[in-house]
């Protein structure tokens, strides 16, 4: 095996003779060529090129791959990665596994604690890559990949940094995991972290409850001045939206609301289809997405919203490309044991608990209020579910109930025959509302 200093100038080197024989671009002439080695991609930029080269290269991508050989063996596909700069093309090449540099979480992580920040990897100039949650569009995070392309464990670097950089009192994360063939199993190193807000979730009941437990934490926060951190982790998205169809309405809210409130979503998930997901309000509420490798350019394009990025071209195990102030390739750093023993251990102590929400039952996510605003004086029928719905999606923000229930079209609502099972409901959520703030009159 040869050394690394000869494998990347031979590598180099061929690039240069392909781009000359295939496309008659010789350096020095046509271009001034840098390299960088990168920890599993070498990255030969060809300066003061013209524009007009790039389609001759783009069409003869695999032809140019047979000029760099390692023992023998052709490359990978070569990429044309994006660049910032005028006249300027680059070549990403992936290097043999053998050529990889070490990348370990330790070494790159933000040193300062305290803050939402989450050192996630390495661009191709070895530069750490971090993501601060207080940045405009990083509320929210969307990871996309095939299976094994390294999607759970990008999910897991920014679970680390979660408990690595925030005491349990600056922030909390709950993670849920309940598709049937993982169920946790790839969370078991997590456990017994106090930033955890619950136990790992993997049953379909407690997941249940959690969402319905989420869905009122967002609006108890409301009413709180610049509450603590609380990340919302989902492996595997689809699975959650399958078993548990409520979870899609919830998180809808989660991702227009949250950013407001200081909670935040990690979605991970194998498709970014809108038609298959079924939440392109959601979708679009994420002002971040990282993609792994994906099967074909169409799932590259739902993926990132734009075509042309060679997701597909990507070559997994944590080669990913994070779509953020433009489009950027990253070498996602790996949770190991070592990461894994710097964190703190201990006792839990649950920031979700059940007993203090009201009844879940009359909640339904999928009641409506009755609005009639053309006839404000007719006394319009009112079930119980209809006012579960004015609070359960934050109609009612102001702290006066009825306020909020005129603010609605629904002024009438108590002169109707059904005004006493609307009252009794109040009566037995008169606990859970009155402790978190709000003034009700039941009498």
């Amino acid at each position: 095996m040869k050394s690394t200093k000869a494998h990347l100038y031979e590598t180099a080197n061929g690039l240069m003779k392909g781009l000359s024989d295939l496309v008659d671009l010789r350096q020095g002439y046509h271009y001034q060529p840098t390299a960088y080695n990168g920890v599993k991609v070498l990255t030969l930029t060809l300066n003061n090129v013209s524009s007009r080269a790039l389609r001759p290269i783009a069409n003869n991508l695999r032809e140019l791959s047979m000029y760099v050989t390692t023992e023998g063996e052709a490359a990978e596909d070569i990429r044309i990665g994006r660049s910032q700069k005028k006249h300027t093309i680059k070549l990403e090449i992936v290097k043999p596994q053998f050529y990889w540099k070490q990348l370990d979480l330790r070494h790159i992580a933000h040193r300062s604690t305290g803050t939402p920040v989450a050192t996630i990897g390495v661009d191709l100039q070895d530069k750490p890559a971090r993501i601060d949650f207080d940045e405009p569009d990083a509320s929210h995070i969307l990871l996309i990949g095939q299976t094994r392309c390294g999607k759970t464990n990008t999910a897991k670097v920014f679970a680390w940094n979660i408990a690595h950089n925030l005491k349990p009192e600056q922030g909390r994360v709950v993670i849920f995991d309940i598709a049937p063939a993982k169920k946790g199993r790839d969370w078991g190193d997590f456990k017994r972290l106090p930033v955890l807000a619950a136990d790992l979730i993997v049953d379909t009941e407690v997941a249940a409850k959690t969402l319905k437990w989420l869905d009122f934490e967002l609006l108890r926060r409301g009413k709180i001045s610049d509450p603590p951190r609380l990340f919302v982790l989902v492996d595997e998205l689809k699975a959650l939206f399958d078993i548990i169809p409520d979870s899609r309405a919830i998180l809808t809210r989660l991702g227009s609301q949250g950013a407001g409130v200081n909670i935040h979503l990690i979605l991970a998930t194998q498709v970014a289809q809108v038609n298959t997901l079924g939440c392109s309000e959601l979708l679009g509420n994420v002002g971040i997405r990282l993609c792994g490798k994906v099967t074909d350019a169409n799932k590259a394009y739902a993926a990132l919203g734009e075509g042309g990025t060679g997701a597909e071209q990507l070559m997994g195990l944590g080669d990913f490309l994070l779509k953020w102030n433009g489009l950027h390739r990253l070498a996602i750093a790996k949770v190991t044991d070592q990461n894994m023993a710097l964190l703190p251990r201990g006792e839990i102590n649950p920031l979700i608990n059940f007993d203090d929400m009201p009844d879940s039952e009359i909640l339904p996510t999928e009641a409506k209020p009755i609005i009639n605003r053309g006839q404000p004086s007719q006394v319009l029928p009112v079930e119980p579910e209809h006012l579960a719905y004015l609070m359960a999606t934050g109609m009612m923000g102001q702290k006066k109930l009825a306020s909020g229930i005129k603010a609605a079209g629904l002024a009438e609502t108590f002169s109707n025959e059904r005004a006493g099972r609307v009252i009794g409901y109040l009566k037995r959520m008169n606990k859970w509302w009155s402790a978190n703030g709000y003034s009700l009159n039941v009498e």
